[in-house]
């Protein structure tokens, strides 16, 4: 009796089946980072993993980039649109970026899962322009004896927009190991094109080559040094042992001041200041002349003569606003040798809205993270907002707006035991920076790093609530 009794309430017309098979979708990742690609030069692929670890079949009704996804993204067409039980798929996104800045997209999936029917991977890329700079680009070592040495330094600058990535350091004739010795840092060991080694803008490493010569015969050749810099991916550095060396290399050209990246409002006063060596003439001697292009057509700014200290100056006035404009020096020697030294900057007109950068650091790259969540908001509207209730990390944020606007930072602490975010910095490009809140970190929980015995709660509750206006440029 009792199991006829059992089988009919399972069996009743207004009871679900437990048995009903239904999908579930599981992203391992819901955010793909492409971190930095050089742009107009570099594409990169990513990868979504996409299973079905439900019972039922997974169909999906859409897979396709959110409205509003530039198109420097582009999805593959080669995906399933079914997933059986168990099964998985990949699928890929390709980002190919055309300017120096962040962009931010979206890839949504719309699927029958009944718990997840839309789910939107977000997507963040960086293209950048990095530079390598390399000083000296000759190493004399004049006359070395048989079974004497010497040791020469070489430093490796980040000069760019972005971080340089170092592939290869070589020498260009494999018969040049008889004489010559690479002594490098640990950092510069095994550096390949999967594994480089990043140098951050403004950053840089030194290495040594050692001459060790077996006879007196003269050597002149190359050293190779293989990056991610798109106008100059190899870079070299000419290698002159037991020779004469007098007027064999050009002018060695920087533009020390502006620096990569800068921004400026039109009508400034922008500093220009240069430094130029030279085996043929002394840096008294030389003449630096600046020139910027726009058009197409080569813009003549200012001639000066450049020494030590000596600097020259020009109006942004002379320079285009709204969009980078590329800087050169150029110097000849007077043997007739030519060197220069480009960079970009940015001008920008006034009382219009100009792009601002929030990141972790005091470049415009760094990361940030929060626990829980935060809203970032311009004048009360929200600019950004992190809404997951977990730990996040987060790329640096983007907006425009005008000096006076105020920025507010509101940080919810949702679940015990962590309440954290990291110190922020508001960028105008490289050129001027604000720091907004001060870094924040506590715990309930003794086993982690914040605890001090006086954070309990309750949860949720805002534990950093700021209000900052905006003061540069």
């Amino acid at each position: 009796m009792l199991l006829t009794l059992v089988l009919a309430a399972c069996t009743g017309s207004d009871t679900p089946n437990i048995n009903q098979l239904e999908p579930e979708i599981e992203l391992p990742n819901e955010e793909i980072n492409f971190d930095e690609v050089v742009a107009n030069n570099q594409q990169v692929t990513a990868y979504l993993t996409v299973r079905n670890v439900g019972r039922g079949l997974l169909i999906f009704d859409s897979i396709e980039l959110t409205a509003g996804t530039p198109d420097v993204y582009t999805l593959g067409t080669d995906y399933l649109t079914e997933l059986d039980r168990d099964e998985e798929m990949q699928v890929a996104v390709t980002y190919a970026p055309d300017a120096t800045i962040q962009h931010l997209g979206g890839l949504e999936l719309i699927s029958n899962d009944p718990e997840r029917p839309d789910i939107t991977v977000d997507m963040t890329g960086y293209g950048v322009a990095p530079t390598i700079s390399v000083d000296p680009q000759t190493l004399w070592y004049e006359d070395v004896e048989p079974g004497d040495s010497l040791r020469l330094e070489v430093r490796v600058e980040a000069r760019g927009q972005g971080a340089l990535k170092l592939y290869e350091i070589r020498f260009e004739e494999e018969r040049f190991d008889e004489a010559f010795t690479l002594i490098l840092p640990e950092a510069l060991e095994g550096i390949s094109e999967e594994e480089p080694h990043k140098i951050e803008p403004g950053g840089s490493i030194n290495f040594t080559v050692e001459f060790a010569p077996s006879d007196l015969s003269p050597w002149d050749g190359r050293l190779l040094i293989r990056s991610n810099d798109p106008d100059t991916p190899t870079a070299d550095v000419q290698l002159l042992a037991n020779t004469d060396y007098e007027g064999v290399e050009p002018p060695t050209v920087q533009i020390l001041t502006p620096d990569w990246g800068n921004y400026f409002m039109e009508g400034d006063e922008v500093l220009l200041e240069g430094s130029i060596v030279d085996d043929a003439d002394s840096p008294q001697s030389m003449v630096g002349t600046w020139y910027t292009t726009v058009d197409g057509e080569r813009r003549y700014l200012t001639i000066s003569t450049i020494d030590s200290t000596g600097y020259t100056s020009t109006t942004t006035d002379l320079l285009p606003p709204g969009e980078p404009v590329t800087l050169e020096l150029q110097a000849t020697d007077s043997l007739g040798s030519t060197g220069k030294d480009t960079l970009d900057v940015t001008v920008w007109e006034e009382d219009v809205p100009v792009p601002y950068t929030i990141s972790g650091g005091s470049d415009i790259f760094t990361y940030w993270s929060v626990d829980d969540d935060v809203t970032i908001y311009l004048d009360g509207e929200p600019i950004f907002s992190d809404t997951d209730h977990t730990s996040s990390s987060h790329p640096p944020v983007e907006f425009e707006a005008t000096p006076g606007q105020e920025l507010r930072i509101v940080v919810n602490d949702v679940n015990a035991c962590d309440a954290a975010i990291d110190a922020l910095t508001l960028h105008w490009g490289t050129s001027a920076s604000q720091p907004l809140n001060e870094a924040a970190c506590a715990s309930s929980c003794e086993t982690h790093a914040c605890y001090d015995g006086t954070y309990n709660g309750p949860w949720p509750s805002v534990f950093l609530d700021e209000t900052y206006v905006i003061a540069i440029p």
